[in-house]
């Protein structure tokens, strides 16, 4: 039986360096609580680099790992997800928007924390630039997206 009976997901967005991995990685490490959705960070464990980010037949593994990650640990655990987005890009916040919707429309309790830019952006930037795992997260929004979506088809349309 699906565990996420909590049905929560937090966002967190915020525009390019202002601290959203940061934040996740020291807000929701828990994994008996926290599912994170990180389609970069899934492709770089599997492939090693982020060489073919969006290869169709790549991108295919790297969500069919993470949706039965979803699935496991909510047989095991009651866990929250948890996605990035970046926002401040129209068609993003777009998206975002509809995948909201999708999940308010399945009575999901959303939490939405809004990074913001400070006098930390250039430190975030340095930082994360001097990581080989970074990937932008401007680049990981579709994959999120559909990731989402996804789940969303799979885990909740089917119930």
């Amino acid at each position: 039986m699906n565990k996420l009976t909590k049905n929560k997901i937090h966002f967190i967005l915020g525009l390019p360096f202002t601290g959203k991995t940061t934040y996740v990685r020291e807000n929701f490490s828990d994994k008996k609580r926290y599912y994170i959705i990180d389609y970069g960070e899934k492709f770089f464990e599997l492939y090693g680099n982020y060489d073919d980010l969006n290869n169709n037949e790549k991108s295919s593994a790297v969500y069919e790992k993470i949706l039965q990650e979803i699935k496991d640990v909510a047989s095991q655990f009651n866990v929250t997800l948890v996605a990035e987005y970046c926002t401040g890009f129209h068609s993003s916040t777009r998206k975002l928007e509809k995948l909201i919707d999708r999940f308010e429309a399945n009575n999901w309790k959303i939490t939405v924390k809004q990074m913001h830019t400070g006098i930390n952006v250039h430190s975030f930037q340095q930082s994360a630039e001097e990581d080989p795992r970074y990937c932008p997260s401007l680049i990981l929004n579709d994959h999120h997206y559909n990731l989402l979506n996804y789940y969303i088809e799979e885990n909740i349309l089917s119930e």
